[in-house]
């Protein structure tokens, strides 16, 4: 068996950022179950695991970064500098693209009504999140990883582990990948009006992409390397 069909859905996309979009074209969820293996990923879906293979070896292997390889500073500095904004700036577009006075989304109200019910939940979670990761959990593996890097006891502690709010936020992934399916599914029933509102469907499009890259670079790279170090860590206490 190929090695490739061996790996991981998750590993995959994280060695080769042109394999998200790939994904995301079949229909392949690499964010949330990004540990199955691309044989089981396949099957989930009902594609050929072979087809879907050879699509990979097709895709050209340019510049970008493989975050397997790269330090967890690096990566948390990514999350933080880089896919948090921008995710910010993919739920400001969409937000107004909902918020406009537009006289396409006019001939269909309703489906526009549910979009924003749908765009408002995952808004109202996707916000809390990021503070909360980029104020209490980026800085605690910050600092787990510094401590590792420098042979040093961690000096912070925080209540239930860092396994506790990496199970806290996974939980959050899930939810709102499940408020992205709702609104992807009245996206797909205004694709089949006679004259789609292109603007919002391009800025929600562009949320997608950024949101199922965003929770795969934490639930298949940054979590689990997260709790390796949490586990590697011994309180200065313990060593008396």
């Amino acid at each position: 068996m190929s090695v490739l069909m061996k790996r991981t859905i998750g590993e995959i996309a994280a060695a080769n950022p042109d394999a998200e979009r790939l994904f995301e074209i079949l229909g392949i969820d690499y964010s949330c179950h990004g540990n199955l293996s691309l044989r089981e990923a396949c099957g989930a879906v009902g594609l050929d695991p072979e087809k879907v293979h050879r699509s990979i070896d097709q895709l050209p292997r340019g510049a970008e970064v493989n975050w397997l390889e790269q330090p967890v500073s690096k990566l948390l500095e990514h999350l933080r500098d880089d896919s948090h904004p921008a995710l910010g700036s993919a739920i400001g577009a969409a937000a107004a693209a909902l918020a406009a006075d537009c006289a396409i989304c006019s001939s269909y109200p309703h489906k526009v009504a549910r979009l924003r019910v749908a765009f408002g939940a995952l808004a109202d979670r996707l916000r809390p999140h990021m503070s909360r990761e980029d104020h209490i959990l980026f800085p605690l593996i910050e600092h787990l990883d510094g401590c590792w890097t420098r042979a040093e006891h961690p000096t912070i502690q925080f209540a239930g582990g860092v396994g506790g709010a990496v199970q806290t936020l996974i939980l959050d992934h899930g939810a709102m990948i499940a408020h992205l399916d709702e609104v992807n599914d009245v996206v797909g029933e205004i694709i089949d009006q006679p004259m789609p509102c292109r603007q919002l469907i391009e800025s929600l499009r562009a949320l997608d992409h950024e949101l199922r890259e965003h929770i795969h670079l934490e639930n298949n790279v940054l979590f689990p390397r997260a709790l390796a170090l949490d586990a590697a860590a011994v309180p200065e206490h313990a060593m008396g």
